[in-house]
Order: structure tokens, then sequence, then C-alpha cells
């Protein structure tokens, strides 16, 4: 079975291009000539060799994307194999280009990690089949499953896709609608939504990335052996580009940066025994699409704090939203167990100054009912 052919493949990455360009100037917030951000489009992969030991092929990955990969074998068994492998991956998305390095070396892969890292498994490698892919995302079919219930008479389907994405980006709502979904089985009927106008939002957090999302469905004639096609459109939200807000000192209060339209203010930082509460404010011009989507629970966004020596402190104790209103929202990010005082560091923050929706379309054949 093929699932995407090299015209699927280029139309999807010509609907990727148009949709940023018209999703940017649908929200009001298109720059001149805007051009696609490394955000939204899937990076590549270069890497051909013989006998590449797999470690260093992912050491290449990682460089070559910046997504970050972990072998979580090693802290199981330290004798875990590092096999050799034959590569000719010349501008594959990544991906791809990770799915075809583990079923070569015969590995598993989660995105379960807890870190936002793909992680390396002893296991099964990622199935070559009922997978598509679009943008930086990967998309598949993973279970399709009918019910009868004999009490009401009726009988019901549910498909459900696992949805994953690059690490490096950072998707926050995908939606998936019901009068997006095609789906036909062998004969060429309809299987039809249980509800027309259905659609099924989830949101989506970098600590994890990969979701699944289930479409609720008529259930498929008894005579039918297969589902000729499973076509779907999902959209995501998420930022187009970043900014980088640095504040020289924690200790500081009240210190604003500004990055075009968008502003960060380090509100004041609190020292409670071990806990240190950072409060940050974000402006956003008259509010705009970033502001109703971040005040909608959307908002995962990466800060940390830097020694003078160049280390680091993640986020360690969770974040809660504390205020909002006229374009502006007040946040509280808690720090736990940081060696010195706040006058030690320097603040760190990302924040998106621009949204697009974005269209992600995936189809699958020949996949065999129960």
């Amino acid at each position: 079975m093929t699932v995407a052919t090299n015209r699927n493949r280029q139309t999807g990455r010509t609907i990727w291009a148009l949709a940023l360009i018209l999703g940017a100037a649908a929200l009001g917030w298109a720059d001149e000539a805007l051009k696609p951000p490394d955000e939204t489009m899937a990076s590549r992969v270069t890497l051909q060799a013989k006998g590449i030991r797999l470690d260093e092929a992912l050491r290449i990955l990682r460089g070559q994307t910046g997504n970050p990969i972990t072998d979580a074998r090693a802290s199981l068994d330290p004798q875990a194999a590092n096999p050799a492998l034959d590569l000719d991956l010349k501008n594959v998305p990544f991906l791809e280009a990770l799915d075809e390095i583990a079923r070569r070396a015969n590995v598993a892969l989660t995105r379960f990690t807890g870190d936002g890292s793909i992680g390396i498994l002893a296991g099964r490698p990622p199935a070559g089949e009922f997978v598509a892919y679009s943008g930086p995302f990967r998309f598949e079919l993973k279970q399709f499953t009918v019910r009868r219930d004999y009490q009401a008479g009726t009988a019901t389907a549910d498909a459900v896709f696992e949805a994953s994405w690059e690490p490096r980006v950072r998707p926050m709502l995908l939606s998936l609608k019901a009068e997006a979904l095609e789906i036909r089985d062998d004969q060429g009927r309809a299987v039809r939504p249980r509800v027309a106008a259905e659609a099924t939002d989830v949101v989506l957090r970098p600590e994890t990335p990969s979701v699944e999302i289930a479409a609720n469905l008529e259930a498929p004639e008894r005579s039918a052996s297969k589902l000729a096609l499973v076509k779907a459109r999902a959209d995501v939200t998420m930022p187009a580009d970043l900014k980088t807000f640095r504040f020289p000192s924690l200790a500081a209060a009240n210190v604003e940066r500004r990055e075009g339209e968008v502003g960060a203010t380090l509100v004041t930082t609190e020292v409670d025994g071990h806990v240190w509460r950072v409060v940050v404010d974000l402006n956003y011009p008259a509010g705009g699409p970033a502001f109703e989507s971040f005040r909608q629970g959307l908002f995962n966004n990466q800060l940390w704090l830097q020694a003078a020596d160049g280390s680091r402190v993640k986020l360690n104790g969770g974040f809660s939203t504390t205020g909002q209103g006229d374009g502006r929202l007040r946040f509280e990010y808690l720090f736990i167990d940081v060696p010195g005082k706040p006058g030690d560091y320097e603040l760190v923050y990302e924040a998106p100054s621009r949204l697009v929706v974005l269209p992600l379309e995936f189809e699958f054949h020949d996949a065999p009912l129960p």
C-alpha cells in the first residue's frame, strides 16, 4: 500500500505554504514579505552512509534538525545493541527519516519520555503502513473498532488516529472536524460521522509530542472487508514565529522588554523557602488572536534561568494564569530548589508573536475492517 504519493506530498507542501500566508493574513498579523517560518515546516535530513552506527545516526539527526532524541535503552541495558546501518536519506523529512532509521535498527520509538524528547526503546519498530506525514507532523491510523448495542439496536464505530510532531515545534491545539472526514468502504459506500457537525479539539503539550484523537462514526456495512479510503483534515494552531526576551537579573522588578508589537514584563520574583515565584506579564496589541488562544488555556511557553557560566535551570514547578485584561496576560512560574539567589540568574523567556491555523491533510488506503 502507498500511503502518500509524490503528487500528494507536493500538494501537501503547497497547501502548507498557502495556509501559512492566508492564515496569518486572516488573523490580521501578516508581516510584509512574510516567509514560511521554520516552526511550521518539516525539518529535512540528509544522511547517506554505509555501516554508520545507530548512536552516530541519531547524533546527526539531532544536529541537523534541533529535535531532541534520547536513547532510553542505555539506562535499562548498558549493553544495548548499537547496530550498523546502511542509510540513503537525502532531503527527507525528519519524522520519515527517524521512522526509517528505527525500522532498520529494529528499535521502538516513544513520545512519552516526559521531557519532550523522542525516546529510543527496545521493542517493535514503528509501523510502515497506515502512516502519513504532513509538514512537521506524523499521523497514524491506530485503531478501527466496531460495536453493536443489542438493546438499542445500533452499530457504531470509532477511528483512532495518533498525531505526533517534531519536538522542536510547539503546537497548541489540534482540531478534527467530522465534516472534514471522507471515509469509504471497498464498495464505494460512505462511512459517515455519527454527528455531522461534531468537532474534537485537543490541547497539545510540549512535554509529550504525541496525542490520540478519535472520530465517532456509523458502522460500515457488514459486507465490506476494507476501508478503501480514510481521508481527513486536522487544523492545528501553532506559533508561526517566536520572540526571545532576556532579563539580566531575576531579582529586578517591573522590567519591560519589547520585540515588535509584543511586550514582556518581569513583574517580580518572590522567594518562599525553596520555592521561587516568578511573575511575568505578556502584552499583545488589542488582544489579538494569540491573546484569545492563550486565554483559553493553550499556553506553553519556554523559559529558563541562566547563570553566568551558561548553565540553565529549567522550569520545574509548573505555572498558572493569574490574571488577564486589555491584551495583558499574567503568569506565575514556580522554580524549586534553585541554588544561589535570584540575582545570580538571567531570565530567558520565549513567546510567540503570531499564531497561524494550518490544515494538515492525511489519508490512508485499504485498511482491513475487524
